[in-house]
Parts: structure tokens; sequence; C-alpha cells
């Protein structure tokens, strides 16, 4: 999708990004019980594969603030990904916008 908005608007910058694990309270202040009981057990797990919100958020403003046009993919500590591991293709791509736009169309009956 990202991909068909940079082709129109070439002069914009288009980003996906994928954060990664990112140390949050989201366990610990669920609505479910079963999520902050183990909240405790597996918050600490997880650490050696995560990163703070304040350190994401600097690899995410970083990867943003690189002055590309066009559209790229950023890796979770802001690095371009380029292409690899990329399954779509263009004709994806177009049917994807052409479903888009059908479906957001604003009937003016």
């Amino acid at each position: 999708m990202l991909q068909e908005y940079s082709a129109k608007y070439p002069s914009l910058t288009f980003v996906h990004s994928y954060p990664g694990t990112v140390r949050t309270s989201l366990l610990s202040s669920s609505d479910s019980t079963w999520l902050r009981v183990a909240s405790p057990v597996v918050t600490p797990l997880l650490r050696p594969f995560s990163s703070s919100y304040q350190d994401c958020g600097e690899y995410m403003l970083h990867g943003m603030l690189s002055n590309r046009e066009g559209f790229f993919r950023m890796g979770s500590q802001g690095e371009d990904l380029g292409m690899k591991r990329f399954f779509g293709s263009d004709d994806a791509r177009k049917k994807l916008w052409e479903h888009t736009v059908d479906a957001t169309r604003v009937s003016s009956s």
C-alpha cells in the first residue's frame, strides 16, 4: 500500500517500520488477569530480546529522519531493510490499491 502511495506522490516519504519487541507496561496494565499475573515472570525473560521504549523511539525517529523520498522499510534499529524478505509483488500491490480505493469510495447518492 505504501509503495503505491509512493508511486503516486514521489516527493513524499513513506516508511513501514518494524520496531521489534519493546518493553512497555502492556502486560502489567492489561485488563486480563492472566497477563497481569504472568507479567513479572514474562517481562524479565523478554528483556534480552527487547528494547526500551526510549531506545525504540530514538531508532524509529533516526530512521524516519533519514531524508529519503519514496518508500522504504525500516528494521528494529532504524536500519533500511530494502526489499530483503519482502514477499509482495507488483500485481498484488496494484490489486490491493484497487480494492482499497473501491472499498473506501464514498457514494454520492
